[in-house]
This record gives C-alpha cells, structure tokens and sequence, in this order.
C-alpha cells in the first residue's frame, strides 16, 4: 500500500486520544441529553440516531452529522428549551471537543487529488495523439 492509501484509513487518522475522547466527553453527554429524541427507540427526531454513532470512527463516516450536531450544540438549539438542558460548559465542552478533532483530522488528512489521468508516455504509436 501507499503512503496516501495508509493516511487515509480510519485507523491512521483517528488516534488513541480521539477514542478516549469520544468515550469521555461525547458519549456520556449525547446518552443524557440526547439518545431520548435520537436514539434507538422508536423513530428518531429527524431520521438522526446519535445512538447509532457508537465509535469514533463515527466521525469520519457521519461527519455532516457532526457538523450539524456542532452548529446546534454552540448556537444552545440543542437540546430544545423544554427539555432538560446542560450546563452551558458542558454544551460547549461537547461543541469545542468536536470542532477540534475535525480541525486536526483535517490536518493529518492527505488533500484528495481528484481524477487523475493516465497518460501515453510513448511517442508515435497509434493508439495515442502523442
């Protein structure tokens, strides 16, 4: 395997820290304020079932979720004002933890090179335009 190809499995870029992290802060506030709307009974509020998101590799599978989860987490949408709430550090501890491990995998990810095209590297054959 290459380089590129080692980078961009889960189990390079996600690191002993982000698992101890998604255990210690992130699952514990998600199972408290959150799996009663978004968890495994019944139908959860808006097709999103955090309680489906059991590992940190979540993350990478699931990170438009995430994204959102942020978003609701430091503008206080969530949860919604008639049930229980946070305290408002441990919301933002939650949206901080989140923000930051995306902004490292963001740095330990390889940029994806898009399509690349093979070329012909002979000269006058025919079935090239060289």
């Amino acid at each position: 395997r290459t380089s590129t190809e080692r980078a961009n499995e889960p189990a390079a870029i996600l690191t002993a820290e982000t698992t101890r992290g998604f255990e210690t802060i992130v699952r514990p506030f998600l199972a408290e304020y959150c799996f009663e709307c978004h968890g495994n009974k019944g139908e959860p509020e808006n097709g999103l079932n955090l309680e489906s998101f059991e590992a940190s590799a979540s993350l990478l599978d699931q990170r438009n979720h995430w994204e959102d989860v942020i978003g609701k987490l430091k503008a206080a949408e969530m949860p919604p004002l008639e049930e229980e709430q946070p305290e408002e550090t441990d919301r933002q501890a939650v949206a901080t933890w989140l923000q930051r491990e995306f902004d490292r995998i963001d740095r330990v990810t390889p940029p994806d090179p898009g399509r690349v095209t093979a070329r012909c590297v002979c000269s006058g054959c025919s079935s090239c335009s060289a």
